[in-house]
């Protein structure tokens, strides 16, 4: 949805990244919509347009290897 993609886009202009955290108690629905997502790109179904949208803004795909 592009209301949680602008949200996404908010959420790094604050923290200066998109590890959202699943319980963000300021949004929890963008900390569900971003868990989906990552669980859509596992299961391989999300779609090659997300997925560059979402890498293009730097999304953590995997939050256990993030960097800090």
């Amino acid at each position: 949805r592009e209301e949680r993609f602008a949200e996404l886009v908010a959420y790094k202009t604050q923290h200066g990244d998109c590890h959202v955290p699943r319980g963000y108690p300021e949004n929890p629905a963008l900390g569900s919509w971003v868990m989906t997502q990552r669980t859509a790109k596992r299961a391989e179904t999300l779609s090659e347009e997300r997925i560059a949208r979402l890498d293009a803004l730097g999304c953590v795909w995997d939050p256990r290897k993030r960097t800090r």
